[in-house]
């Protein structure tokens, strides 16, 4: 994201969408400059890097501050100094007791500072406000193309604009357990009607709140990973009658607009799930987040499933979680017990007795997972299937023995 400042927006007709930078020769020339003065700046100090950048300000203003503050992300910039500043400033300051005149009498302070912390009086000398902004050093950059510079601008002008969004919904047709494990990770409350997702925070229940901009911002780059996707959201923004709502829309189509970095891959949520995913069960192939579930009007996104011969077992393991938010996943899981197949592993420590669900296949687990009694319910599928099997054979059979 970048400061709202440097928010560049066009709007007609109710309607709000950020002023895009097109990949043209003369926004490439921008980016490649912009680029060129980190590249050169490296080993001097940040002072120097933001007045080069000043001096160029002027052909356009806000894609170059834009640019520039996306560049300083891939900086590591910090103090260089020989000794801690703070340390050489309290050093000099005792050595002078508070005054000092002259020349003469400022060299003898540095002079005796230096004595008492062991360093030549031009180091202390440097280290004095090598703290301060403008004399940190630039130590290293990891630079980027210029083509990559002005796509990741626009996916940032996007999220600045959502950062003012007071509701969001979404459609998303692939890659959707990322996009729902992001969901759960923000904090957002969501609905799912005709295939759309609706999302909010929830002081939004209550009021209209700017207060979840910043996650329907966060989600942007993980939504823009699926193949096929859409969002419309609700922007409050301040004109002179107060504050006003403009829609905002955005999908797929416009992909090569942006550049996205893929979220580093989720693991695991506990070592019990770890667990579970390197056990063996005997035939059954495992399967982390296999799908997502639809339970009345939530989606739900079991941990696990096991899978043999065209038969699918979900498998979800309860650990420990807020009494409300165990009763809204007992809500969603009793919803999805008349569809699917599912096994329940739940931690003995919660408070609950196992009555509160409705579920056919329910273990408790104490530090490990249940994994004797999980295949003993797996074995009663694998008769079922044979059952199947034969009936199935027999009924092609019959027609030929008469």
């Amino acid at each position: 994201m970048l400061t709202s400042d440097l928010l560049v927006t066009k709007i007609s007709k109710g309607k709000i969408e950020p002023v895009y930078a097109r990949l043209d020769q003369d926004n490439l020339e921008i980016a490649g400059s912009v680029r060129g003065v980190f590249d050169e700046k490296v080993g001097r100090t940040y002072g120097e890097l933001i007045q080069e950048l000043e001096g160029i300000e002027e052909i356009n203003f806000r894609l170059i501050r834009g640019l520039a503050q996306i560049l300083e992300r891939r900086c590591v910039i910090e103090t260089e100094s020989a000794i801690d500043p703070i340390a050489a400033r309290k050093a000099v300051f005792e050595e002078s007791g508070g005054f000092v005149t002259g020349k003469d009498g400022r060299e003898r302070v540095l002079n005796g500072a230096a004595r008492r912390l062991s360093v030549a009086p031009a180091e202390l000398e440097r280290a004095l406000w090598a703290d301060q902004e403008d004399n940190l050093a630039v130590k290293e950059f990891r630079t980027l193309a210029p083509e990559d510079l002005l796509t990741q601008y626009n996916l940032s002008l996007a999220q600045t604009l959502l950062f003012r969004a007071t509701a969001m919904e979404i459609q998303v047709e692939d890659n959707y357990q990322p996009v729902f494990r992001k969901i759960k990770q923000l904090g957002l409350i969501y609905s799912i009607h005709d295939g759309r997702i609706s999302l909010e925070g929830p002081l939004s229940l209550f009021k209209m709140t700017e207060k979840y901009g910043l996650a329907f911002a966060r989600l942007l780059p993980t939504l823009m990973q699926a193949g096929k996707w859409s969002l419309t959201a609700s922007i409050s923004r301040k004109t002179f009658q107060g504050k006003r709502i403009y829609d905002f829309a955005l999908d797929h189509t416009s992909g090569s607009l942006f550049s996205i970095e893929s979220d580093p891959e989720v693991v695991f949520d506990s070592a019990i799930e770890k667990e579970f995913y390197q056990l063996g069960f005997k035939g059954w192939t495992v399967q982390r987040e296999p799908a997502v579930l639809q339970a009345g009007e939530y989606a739900f996104i079991p941990d696990f499933s096991l899978e043999r011969n065209g038969t699918r077992i979900y498998v979800e393991i309860i650990g420990f979680w807020t009494p409300e938010y165990l009763k809204h996943k007992i809500q969603k899981l009793n919803l999805l017990q008349e569809k699917e197949s599912l096994i329940l592993l739940v931690n003995r420590n919660l408070a609950c007795t196992g009555s509160e669900f409705l579920a056919e296949n329910l273990l408790f687990y104490d530090k490990k997972i249940p994994h004797l009694e999980i295949i003993k319910i797996l074995r009663g599928y694998e008769v079922k299937q044979k059952a199947r099997f034969s009936l199935l054979i027999c009924s092609r059979a019959w027609p030929i023995l008469l």
